[in-house]
């Protein structure tokens, strides 16, 4: 059985794809799955839950279950930043993702310090970023692989939904590090950390997610200086041993 699953604005059974309303603040994003029922009852005439209307026998229901998370690097990743005074760019050709995510509630982390609790997409992934190199400065390498652990939530900035990668407080609970990188053979060898929140954008018309340079996406640190973070996934899910497009 082949399910379909869409991120939709809290509060609002609309695809944000094709028509989102969302206020200039962060709110959040729920996992709805497109069900059939019966006729004349539902919102949609097709199995997607894109077009409104017609035989209405399908509809949005809110997901329940708990959904496998699976992502593949589509673009290069790339981690820019300053160590010890030095300009350094770290590029990675593969990441490979896993992790699973639930609606759940939570007080949301865009706009800082909102005190509401929302029901949203919360959930763990692990990213793993191989085949990686020192593009500056020269003679440095990188250990191998990259591995991050992360929270993540979903949420919108506008209209405009994110997926937001914090470190695991399982795993790093007092440094709030996602990753300690360490560099080798050059004049900043050593061991760094990689810390703060990456926001990455969902699309999901190629059910993607793609991190860009700039707000929302400008608060992590690597070795305590701002960093910069770009690159791009393609993600699935599976919902009980079920194939999920994430669209």
């Amino acid at each position: 059985m082949m399910s379909r699953i869409r991120l939709v604005l809290l509060g609002v059974l609309a695809v944000f794809a094709v028509s989102a309303i969302a206020s200039a603040s962060a709110s959040a994003l729920e996992f709805y799955k497109c069900v059939k029922v019966a006729a004349g009852t539902g919102t949609f005439n097709d199995s997607h839950c894109n077009e409104a209307g017609g035989s209405k026998e399908y509809a949005h229901e809110l997901l329940a279950e708990l959904l496998e998370i699976l992502s593949k690097g589509t673009e290069k990743f790339t981690l820019g930043g300053e160590l010890l005074k030095v300009k350094v760019e770290i590029s990675c050709e593969n990441e490979h993702g896993t992790g699973s995510i639930h609606n759940g509630k939570v007080k949301v982390d865009l706009p800082e310090g909102s005190p509401e609790e929302v029901l949203t997409g919360l959930g763990l992934v692990t990213n793993e970023f191989t085949l990686c190199k020192v593009e500056t400065p020269a003679g440095c390498q990188v250990k191998e692989p990259i591995i991050a652990e992360s929270l993540i939530q979903l949420s919108t900035v506008g209209a405009i939904p994110y997926v937001l990668f914090s470190p695991d407080d399982a795993v790093n609970s007092t440094n709030k590090t996602f990753v300690k990188i360490t560099l080798e053979g050059c004049i900043i060898a050593g061991t760094y950390s990689v810390t703060g929140m990456a926001a990455g954008k969902a699309e999901n018309e190629t059910s993607s997610v793609g991190f860009t340079k700039g707000a929302p996406n400008n608060k992590l640190k690597f070795g305590g200086n701002e960093a910069t973070f770009t690159g791009k996934s393609q993600v699935t899910a599976k919902s009980n041993g079920d194939l999920v497009k994430i669209l």
